[in-house]
């Protein structure tokens, strides 16, 4: 039985929201004895958001529970028992994200959230501002500007109920925003005058679209290690640049 916010060796009781044959979900309510590695979540949105999932354990905790998901993975699925293997911690904890993708959506009264899904309900935007602790603090900084500079019902942006917005910051500094969605352009340069350090502004349609560059450049420079190239709107380039060296060290080794 899947419980989001609990933890290990917890006493809780839950109430059944999802049942199959081989597991089931349930929403936690009420926890009768807690555990030695709960702490406070320290985002000011983790109760509802459900853009993280084990904050409210401490990062030791985390990465021993880390460690048994693969353990208990390989023993079930793959019938090979081994001891829980070491888990690398990431250099930082919080605020590491190089690349943040939000949901933003239009209100039928005129407003606009933007943000994560909430918790349990992917139908539902829970509005994010800058105090989310996943991005780089220059890319919460950028997303801000941004929220600042859309205007009333995201005049600025493109058209549409429903838009996925990413931002991207390369190690030099320089941002690029990616708009998914939209029924026009909307107003590009603008958006580019309001945020500092953004180079460059696509769109595509949906996913299996082509992508159009609506101001600035069509890439954006990126350095990895020794390593300098342009990278494309769309490519994938792992969001944690210190667990990637270590990664790469560790592959390299």
């Amino acid at each position: 039985v899947f419980v989001h916010r609990t933890a290990p060796d917890e006493t809780v009781r839950v109430r059944v929201t999802e049942g199959r044959k081989r597991w089931a979900r349930a929403e936690l309510i009420e926890l009768v004895e807690a555990s030695a590695s709960r702490r406070p979540a320290p985002c000011v949105h983790y109760n509802r958001c459900g853009g993280c999932t084990i904050e409210h354990m401490r990062y030791d905790a985390q990465l021993r529970a880390k460690a048994e998901i693969v353990r208990e993975a390989l023993r079930r699925i793959g019938g090979i028992e081994l001891d829980a293997p070491e888990v690398v911690p990431s250099p930082n904890e919080f605020r590491y994200r190089n690349r943040v993708s939000f949901a933003l959506k239009r209100l039928r009264d005129g407003g606009v959230v933007a943000g994560f899904h909430v918790l349990g309900r992917p139908d539902r935007i829970l509005d994010i501002g800058d105090a989310c602790l996943q991005p780089e603090p220059p890319l919460a900084d950028a997303w801000r500007a941004l929220r600042a500079a859309w205007g009333p019902g995201a005049a600025h942006l493109p058209a549409g109920a429903d838009l996925r917005l990413t931002l991207r910051i390369g190690e030099s500094g320089a941002l690029g925003l990616l708009i998914e969605g939209g029924t026009d352009e909307g107003d590009a340069e603008h958006l580019m005058r309001s945020a500092p350090g953004l180079i460059g502004v696509w769109q595509r349609a949906d996913r299996g679209s082509p992508v159009v560059t609506l101001a600035g450049a069509p890439s954006m420079p990126e350095r990895w290690d020794d390593f300098e190239f342009e990278l494309a709107p769309t490519a994938f380039l792992q969001v944690n640049r210190g667990t990637a060296r270590l990664l790469e060290d560790h592959v390299l080794e």
